[in-house]
């Protein structure tokens, strides 16, 4: 199991701040699977062991879960949930209340904007001005705020100064820059 790559995911939304806006491998600063023991995980089996303050993907959702909260240095509490299909294949399927299907895997666009006409549009024309490919693209919408997320997997790597305009968008909240790894096969 790939269970490092959600912690990978939960730490580097924790820690936007420290990683001074560059793109970052998601495998350095997290622990190996051989130190998961080590690790306090909030995994969630059943309703019996959460926390009342525990948001989580309801339990018959899916088979196996992973849940993990990471609070960053400023007291912001973030939450990703991810899963394996078959037996093979990881998926995220939560960031905080954002839910979708996201096969984690290369250059990846962590997106967070208002939902409004012309966002995804503006996005795509500026990453296919600058020659770079979206592969696969995933939007989570909180109904309640109006907010919305988009991941989206890319080829090639885009550069320092692209994340900087993507950032710029108009109606872009947050815009991070993660490197998820190789292909899932």
């Amino acid at each position: 199991m790939r269970a490092t790559f959600f912690l990978a995911i939960a730490f580097l939304i924790g820690t936007t701040a420290c990683a001074g806006g560059r793109p970052f491998t998601a495998r350095a600063p997290v622990v190996t699977d051989t130190d998961m023991q080590s690790v306090s995980v909030p995994c969630r089996r059943s309703p019996t062991d959460a926390d009342p303050n525990h948001v989580s993907c309801a339990p018959e959702d899916y088979v196996s879960l992973l849940t993990v909260r990471v609070r960053s240095r400023g007291g912001q509490q973030h939450l990703v949930a991810g899963t394996i299909f078959g037996r093979t294949q990881p998926r995220i399927v939560r960031v905080d209340d954002f839910r979708f299907e996201a096969i984690p895997e290369g250059p990846t666009f962590l997106i967070r904007n208002q939902d409004r006409p012309g966002v995804v549009g503006r996005m795509g024309t500026l990453l296919g001005g600058a020659g770079i490919n979206i592969k696969r693209m995933q939007l989570g919408l909180h109904l309640a705020t109006g907010e919305a997320l988009q991941l989206l997997s890319v080829e090639p790597m885009p550069s320092q100064p692209l994340l900087e305009a993507v950032r710029k968008l108009e109606n872009v909240e947050t815009a991070l820059l993660l490197d998820l790894g190789a292909m899932v096969t």
